[in-house]
């Protein structure tokens, strides 16, 4: 007997935020020598956990700038 492995997966609808936030992460890190290793690595660690739940389909989005 065969499976049918052929449905369809459904689409997970990404907010393009989760770029937003990890270029933030990155520049946090860049900045450590000017914001100090600790500000800077909760900084890209808070970014990039959130840049990791919008990536997967996060559906609380939070926009500043």
């Amino acid at each position: 007997m065969e499976t049918n492995n052929s449905a369809p997966r459904p689409v997970v609808r990404r907010s393009k935020a989760w770029v937003y936030y990890a270029v933030l992460s990155v520049g946090a890190l860049i900045a450590m020598p000017a914001l100090g290793w600790w500000h800077a690595l909760l900084a890209a660690l808070g970014c990039g956990i959130y840049s990791a739940y919008l990536f997967r389909g996060g559906r609380v989005v939070i926009w500043f700038w």
